[in-house]
């Protein structure tokens, strides 16, 4: 199993926590939910943020599908600059 690059990883981690303070923020009821709405399999992110989580980069997935980054941009005002370089803020039209 090929370990993922270090942009593969950042991004990967953006995506996760952004996901996790969308559920804190009460913008969503469930991560679960949320990426099931998504059209993803539930079973393809638990992997990929326990591995994150345990600091592992060994992670069978190398990145977060891109229905859920259209979902994140589209729906709740997530910069994709920030997504993509961690420039800037995590929503649009905020201040660093």
């Amino acid at each position: 199993m090929a370990e993922i690059t270090k942009v593969q990883l950042e991004f990967n981690k953006r995506v996760l926590y952004c996901m996790q303070e969308l559920k804190s923020l009460n913008l969503i009821s469930s991560v679960k939910d949320f990426v099931l709405g998504c059209g993803v399999v539930y079973q393809r992110y638990t992997e990929m943020d326990r591995a994150f989580r345990q600091g592992r980069s060994d992670s069978r997935y190398k990145t977060v599908e891109i229905e859920i980054v259209y979902e994140l941009v589209t729906n709740y005002n997530v910069s994709a600059d920030w997504l993509i370089t961690g420039r800037g803020s995590m929503f649009c039209g905020l201040s660093k």
